[in-house]
């Protein structure tokens, strides 16, 4: 048979197909071609004889050429049972198709016993005449690769597995919006059959504007940035509309190119409708306190007025008026002068006074008019130099130097004599004055704030108190109501003392009965809030319980204020506490002690009152 004629790229050099020098050619052919190759090649002659073997073969199935051409069945023997369909096949479809290229995969059983996946390639050759001269295979090990493959085979079925079992709603797809996967949330979400989504374009299924700004995304994505976020309102399979919060996220290849991007939804419906809920009862919470406030507003003025006086406790009508006038006159630098029964707080309405004013960063002087002789007064008040008077031993800086820029308060003014009161006056009108014993004049810049329970008013009619130092002094007055006349702050008050004294004395006190708190505003207090002060005092002394019982005196008849002569009612009061004491003034437990006086206050309040000691 002649074969010159080329009809094919599968041909071999012309010559007799059944000659014996066309056959040695071919196979010197095979044997240059496979010679150095990694796979295992072999030329099979169309009546199925194995003409050529390369020597990979050993290398592939352990088996070296000679064991393949000595026994032409060997390669059907070490094929697993199961992949032997493939190679018959091959044979009956080699005769009757006029070109066969086809690449199989099967297992094979190596010499050593190993199970190897192998990939087959076999090629129908033609001669140049176009006749069948058999076909050539090439065969390499793949099993690394199937391995590979079933791995990734495994994790991406991990990857779904995981995937749908989330409740979050996830889709894959590619930059033209084709779906390449949906979860099972976002599939019955929009009650989907996988067929109606995968391979499907989502965009076509979305708003043009939805679509606009997806599309204006992709066009700004880059792989530093490459998530988008936001929140849309879509429709259930069912027709309810829910919140989805998504956050698509693009994927990129080693080149920087964008290959797949995937979308996360979350139904955030229930937290929408949370946060609508809370501003609505925030809002409502805003409107309550405003109407709140406004209801309230005069508690609130007043509560602010309190929190302004430090130690000041007042629930009373009577001393919120107080209050209101020491804020008002706090401001200015206008003597002041305080009205008050003993022991109602007049130091401390001054302090109060002293200390909302501009002049509270400088101590404020004290001195109280009453407790010194009219001999040491003057020095007192202005200082005196060495040698000023006998006995002067020494300079002494006065009161006003001391208080200068800042405030004076002279307690008890009513006491002062009358020879002081002139200097005092001058000091208030020229602001200056002369050391005893020195004949220079000091400036100062003094505030003066002075306190009396005396009626100033008739003691200048009587001629013991200059009326033109009262003019000066009365320029806004205070009057502070006796505690008899604001008994609604007496809880108030008890529960301050209570706070202070035990915790001074490390003592604790849950409870006062409300049998004493009845008690105690039944009580006439001459001596106002001091006088409760010391029986709080004593109350706690001799209590051993945290239930707090006050130990007050005992209330008669003779208690009864039936005078509006306050006087008379503090001599009856005085006379009686000097009774239980035996008369007995000064020191520990007595009389001065228990009316929370200073024993030269008490001896004066005696003389003034005309109290004595009556002879048995």
């Amino acid at each position: 048979m002649n074969l010159t004629k080329h009809t094919g790229s599968n041909d071999v050099s012309s010559g007799d197909a059944d000659s014996p020098e066309y056959n040695k050619l071919l196979i010197e052919k095979c044997h240059i071609v496979a010679e150095y190759a990694h796979d295992m090649v072999r030329w099979v002659l169309p009546d199925r004889t194995l003409a050529y073997i390369s020597p990979s073969s050993e290398k592939v199935t352990g088996y070296s050429p000679r064991e393949f051409l000595e026994d032409p069945d060997l390669l059907i023997k070490i094929i697993h049972p199961d992949d032997t369909g493939w190679l018959q096949e091959l044979s009956e479809n080699a005769f009757i198709e006029e070109e066969v290229r086809e690449i199989t995969r099967f297992r094979i059983i190596r010499k050593d016993g190993q199970l190897r996946w192998v990939e087959t390639t076999t090629v129908k050759v033609f001669d140049s005449g176009g006749n069948f001269a058999g076909y050539r295979t090439s065969t390499r090990d793949i099993t690394e690769n199937v391995d590979i493959e079933n791995e990734l085979k495994i994790s991406e079925q991990r990857y779904r597995n995981l995937l749908d079992s989330q409740t979050e709603l996830i889709i894959l797809y590619l930059i033209d919006s084709t779906v390449t996967y949906a979860n099972d949330a976002f599939l019955k979400f929009y009650n989907f059959l996988p067929e109606e989504i995968i391979g499907k374009k989502w965009l076509d299924r979305v708003s043009a504007q939805t679509a606009c700004q997806f599309r204006h995304w992709l066009e700004k994505i880059t792989p530093e940035m490459p998530v988008l976020k936001d929140e849309l309102v879509r429709k259930r399979h069912d027709g309810k509309e829910r919140w989805l919060s998504w956050i698509h996220t693009a994927f990129f290849n080693e080149l920087g190119e964008l290959t797949e991007l995937m979308a996360v939804g979350r139904d955030v419906t229930e937290m929408k409708d949370a946060e609508i809920k809370l501003r609505n009862a925030l809002e409502e919470l805003k409107n309550f306190k405003a109407k709140l406030e406004m209801e309230n507003l005069y508690l609130r003025e007043t509560n602010k007025a309190q929190k302004t006086f430090v130690g000041i406790v007042s629930e009373s009508c009577c001393m919120q008026d107080v209050l209101e006038k020491v804020k008002q006159v706090a401001k200015t630098d206008s003597p002041v002068l305080i009205y008050g029964e003993t022991g109602t707080g007049k130091e401390m309405i001054a302090r109060a006074i002293h200390q909302t004013s501009s002049r509270r960063n400088r101590v404020m002087i004290t001195i109280n008019c009453a407790a010194l002789p009219a001999s040491l007064i003057e020095s007192e008040l202005f200082g005196r130099e060495k040698g000023a008077y006998t006995g002067a031993l020494a300079r002494q800086i006065g009161r006003f130097e001391l208080a200068n820029n800042s405030t004076l308060f002279l307690d008890e003014i009513g006491e002062l004599p009358p020879e002081i009161q002139v200097k005092l006056l001058r000091v208030l009108q020229f602001g200056e004055f002369e050391m005893l014993g020195s004949p220079e004049t000091k400036k100062v810049n003094v505030r003066i704030i002075a306190a009396t329970n005396k009626n100033l008013v008739k003691a200048v009619s009587d001629g013991t108190f200059r009326s033109d130092l009262f003019y000066r002094l009365n320029v806004f007055p205070v009057s502070l109501p006796p505690l008899r006349e604001r008994k609604e702050d007496i809880p108030s008050l008890v529960w301050s003392f209570v706070d202070e004294i035990s915790g001074k004395m490390g003592r604790h006190i849950d409870k006062i009965s409300q049998k004493s708190i009845t008690r105690l505003t039944e009580y006439s207090w001459p001596g106002n809030i001091r006088e409760l002060r010391n029986i709080v005092e004593y109350s706690i002394i001799v209590c051993n319980s945290p239930v707090l019982d006050l130990h007050f005196p005992k209330m008669t008849e003779d208690d009864e204020i039936h005078s509006d002569n306050f006087e008379d009612h503090q001599r009856s009061h005085i006379e009686k506490i000097l009774n239980q004491c035996n008369w007995r003034v000064r020191g520990e437990g007595g009389a001065a002690e228990k009316l929370g006086m200073k024993e030269s206050t008490l001896r004066f309040r005696m003389k003034k009152l005309g109290i004595q000691r009556k002879r048995e």
